[in-house]
């Protein structure tokens, strides 16, 4: 396995907080969302690092990701909030660059955007037709919004899109960070990894296993020196899905429950893709100290569970403290 010279910085820990569980009412609270705002909260004192919030308007159908973000970032206070991963395509650039400058400036610079162009299936195809956009042109979209983006908020004349009309532009909000959020790009295909090299502030997978990682994490690496860019300047992240329990068996049980009932395939062929790890604490720190050794630098941790928000309460303080971090809080 590769071991890059980074694998020896503090690991960040960052949780995918579980809104899609406001639509499929998995936990059975009579205010699911004010729930998952309440954990913010603790998370926040417990010096997590990051909150991340989904986004699906037909696929996996959950709040509006932006408007969530706002809310908690009106009830915390050093937590990094995250969308991972928005899809630009859906939106328009000059709105998004709104929305993305205005939550900057209420979370006063907390904000990182993690984007994608949505996974290749039917689920995204659906969602793109249903606003009137071709679904061809996925990728090619989310990159032209982030550059947008970027060239607003630095002060510079954006290039003429390609896919969207804007004439006359005024300038809106500036963000809380100087030349805005950074942007974070999901994905792990080896196009995915050099786009995130040239171009990206972040790489945001679901890596399947360390060895994968680490290849990918060198072709990322590989492609930010071959334009000119400092490797440092990207930040390795990865999405882990996890069930921990004081009886591993039952973890493991438990997460092939969960991954087969969200994901409609056996266990064995998702994770062939998706990073999932599941045991006692100690088991599941000893698998998150492998992606450490490949580069990951800030994990986002997903908890598999029908009622997800428990899990974070009940786990989040412990996988901190067996992972050396000190936490406050209750």
């Amino acid at each position: 396995m590769l071991h890059p010279p980074n694998s020896s910085r503090t690991l960040k820990i960052g949780v995918m907080l579980p809104t899609r569980n406001i639509v499929t009412n998995a936990n059975n609270s009579a205010n699911p969302l004010g729930d998952l705002i309440a954990i913010t909260k603790v998370l926040d004192d417990l010096r997590c690092d990051s909150i991340w919030v989904g986004d699906s308007l037909l696929g996996r159908p959950r709040p509006e990701p932006i408007t969530v973000l706002a809310a908690i970032a009106a009830v915390t206070h050093h937590i990094t909030l995250g969308t991972a991963t928005l899809l630009p395509a859906m939106r328009h650039p000059l709105q998004l660059t709104q929305q993305l400058a205005t939550l900057d400036l209420l979370s006063e610079g907390r904000l990182i955007v993690g984007v994608g162009s949505g996974f290749p299936n039917e689920q995204t195809r659906k969602e793109l037709e249903a606003l009137r956009l071709d679904y061809p042109q996925r990728i090619g979209r989310c990159h032209e919004v982030v550059a947008w983006c970027r060239a607003i908020w630095g002060g510079l004349p954006p290039e003429r899109p390609k896919y969207w009309e804007l004439n006359d532009i005024e300038v809106p909000p500036s963000p809380a960070q100087k030349g805005g959020p950074k942007f974070w790009l999901g994905g792990s295909t080896d196009a995915t990894c050099r786009t995130v090299g040239e171009q990206y502030n972040g790489w945001m997978p679901t890596s399947s296993s360390p060895d994968k990682y680490a290849e990918s994490w060198q072709v990322v690496r590989n492609s930010a020196i071959a334009a000119g860019r400092k490797t440092e300047e990207i930040t390795a992240s990865s999405v882990l899905t996890l069930v921990i329990d004081d009886d591993g068996d039952k973890a493991r049980r438990q997460l092939r429950e969960f991954i087969e009932s969200y994901y409609h395939a056996p266990l064995e062929a998702v994770q062939e893709v998706v990073g999932c790890r599941a045991g006692t604490i100690q088991e599941v720190v000893k698998e998150i100290h492998k992606f450490q050794d490949a580069g990951v630098q800030h994990l986002l941790v997903r908890f598999a569970a029908a009622d997800q928000t428990v899990e974070i309460s009940r786990w989040m303080k412990p996988l901190l403290a067996a992972l050396g971090r000190e936490t406050s809080g209750s």
